[in-house]
């Protein structure tokens, strides 16, 4: 069927065609498909259709199609998003996978469908092309097992849009989309097929517009209603397969009743989550956003962690260190994109070069990734994090066991003031490690103050508003440093013999070190934006929340004092005695 030709990308396969694009169509249920076949095929004979701008429906096609829908048993890529479908039709076969997509107004949906054929006993995770190295990175060492199968016997029109030329010559015709009538079953064991019957109509080159009026007609006279699911949806119903389960590793809820140990496990148990929500898409690697979240996730976990549960923290440690590698070279890429986009034609070639490099270096840090998440290091970490958190908090002799509202005030003035005395030093002439160190610090105050929201409200969210544009400034001088570091090293290796390289010519050598300076006047404005960022964590947010500390601080103290007070005279009254 075809797609939007302005998002298609296409590659060789062996000698055949990949395709990668976004697909836009109307699903409808059909009462009568028999009805809406005769309607079609009235519209055939008559060629251009009613008022529909020269639109004209094609002889229908009859195919027999067999879709086999197939996904990991821990249900990876249905997680990441998407539906594996692999598609059977006389002596060839397709593997396609497609994004999960609700349904649109009108019965519109549009999703991304990265497809590719199969050579004869092919298994889709065993091809190099879009989708079978998409499978490996999501499902690694998981087995692909069948959820269902759907059998469809399709009568497929083709749409065609005719213009006249402006000369008044002969008109011209372009593909506008296809439409489908569909006889569906999707068979399940120990009772009779689910039967569906559906009208699809797929949008092409010539856009949704050149279709609206048609689709508008058919669905009024054939009497049609928007498909409430997909096909793949349906299936899931059939065969009563549910969606997969959100982890839950114990209570999550905040409150001041809480201890210091039940708030760190409610914290840590919501960073696991997250972390592990994160991993499809890190796998999957098409939004830089997902490894900078998992990485996120895991810093959150490890300010949190106890101290009984320290020993989690060395290889926390080792898998953020693992992700930001991956997540240093997103930034540096996409920065490298806007100075592209920005420079002169003739730097474009020099400037692509460089992006082929540090391409190449991402690509060997994903692949790094990637072995360290199909590692047994990392299942162990998972597992027995997980169980540990299940468990809670120790109560015989934990050092955690204070109230979070005893102990709250010292953890965060302490925090505060290694901020301070950090940040309170430095001066535009202060060597980059110095910033780095006060980010560092500033990270461990803002994870330890977000959820004490929770906890303190108002005055907690304000300080918290004031540190983030403050770790903005710092983290963005942080990833110039490191980008300038970076360039600097390719430029030098590079460079080194005065002759070239195969990788790095001199033009793009020169180009490195263009980008380079680029990136060094970036911190230097970073440096100039410090003094005002920095300036806001101080007085009035941090006084606050200060005060509303010692306030609730004070109130447990009584309530813990009425209650010690009333068990006395209980224990005191005519039975106590």
């Amino acid at each position: 069927m075809l797609g939007d030709s302005g998002d298609s990308q296409r590659t060789g396969v062996r000698g055949e065609t990949a395709t990668d694009h976004r697909e836009t169509e109307w699903q409808f249920e059909a009462a009568d498909i028999g009805a809406v076949r005769d309607w079609l095929g009235d519209r055939v004979e008559r060629g251009a259709v009613g008022d529909s701008g020269g639109l004209s429906v094609g002889d229908g096609k009859t195919l027999l199609l067999t879709d086999r829908y197939l996904d990991t048993e821990d249900r990876r890529l249905w997680r990441a998003g998407y539906a594996l479908r692999v598609r059977s039709r006389g002596k060839s076969s397709e593997a396609t996978l497609k994004s999960l997509a609700e349904a649109g107004g009108g019965g519109v949906r549009r999703r991304r469908e990265i497809s590719e054929p199969l050579s004869s006993g092919e298994a889709p995770e065993e091809t190099e092309g879009p989708v079978g190295t998409r499978l490996r990175a999501l499902a690694a060492d998981r087995r692909l097992g069948e959820l269902f199968e759907v059998r469809t016997r399709r009568v497929a029109y083709p749409l065609t849009l005719s213009s006249t030329a402006a000369d008044g010559g002969s008109s011209e015709s372009t593909a506008a989309g296809e439409l489908a009538t569909d006889e569906t079953e999707i068979p399940v064991p120990g009772a009779g097929p689910v039967r569906l019957y559906r009208v699809e109509v797929e949008v092409g080159p010539g856009g949704r517009e050149s279709l609206e009026p048609f689709v508008s007609e058919l669905r009024e006279t054939c009497g049609l209603t928007p498909a409430a699911e997909s096909k793949f949806g349906a299936g899931l119903m059939a065969r009563g397969i549910q969606p997969p389960e959100e982890p839950d590793f114990g209570p999550e809820e905040i409150d001041p009743s809480l201890t210091l140990g039940e708030t760190a496990y409610a914290v840590m148990r919501r960073q696991l989550r997250e972390f592990l929500g994160h991993e499809p898409g890190v796998r999957l690697g098409e939004d830089p956003g997902e490894v900078h979240g998992m990485r996120l996730a895991g810093h959150r976990l490890r300010a949190a962690l106890p101290e009984e549960e320290r020993r989690f923290e060395p290889e926390l440690k080792h898998f953020a260190t693992v992700l930001g590698e991956v997540r240093d070279l997103d930034g540096q890429l996409e920065s490298l994109e806007r100075c592209i986009a920005s420079s002169p034609g003739e730097d474009h070639g020099p400037l692509e070069e460089l992006r082929g490099v540090l391409r190449g270096e991402h690509a060997g840090a994903r692949e790094r990734m990637l072995a360290e998440l199909d590692s047994g290091r990392y299942e162990r970490l998972v597992d027995t994090l997980s169980r540990t958190l299940r468990l809670g908090p120790s109560r015989r002799n934990n050092p955690s066991d204070e109230p979070v509202v005893e102990a709250a005030p010292e953890l965060v003035r302490h925090a505060y003031r290694r901020v301070r005395k950090t940040g309170d030093r430095i001066c535009p002439e202060s060597p980059a490690g110095d910033y780095h160190a006060l980010r560092k610090r500033c990270k461990r105050l803002l994870y330890l103050v977000e959820p004490l929201e929770e906890v303190y409200g108002d005055p907690a969210r304000k300080l918290v508003k004031r540190i983030k544009p403050l770790q903005d400034v710092l983290g963005g001088l942080q990833d110039a440093e490191a980008a300038r570091e970076r360039l600097r090293r390719i430029a030098f290796e590079a460079g080194e013999s005065g002759e070239g390289t195969p990788e790095l010519s001199r033009a793009a050598v020169f180009a490195a070190g263009g980008v380079a300076a680029r990136r060094t006047l970036e911190a230097e404005e970073l440096r100039r934006d410090f003094p005002a960022a920095y300036s806001g964590i101080k007085g009035k947010p941090r006084k606050r929340l200060e005060k509303a500390m010692k306030k609730a601080r004070k109130e447990h103290e009584e309530h813990e004092e009425h209650e010690e007070r009333e068990e006395r005279e209980e224990g005191s009254g005519p039975d106590g005695g």
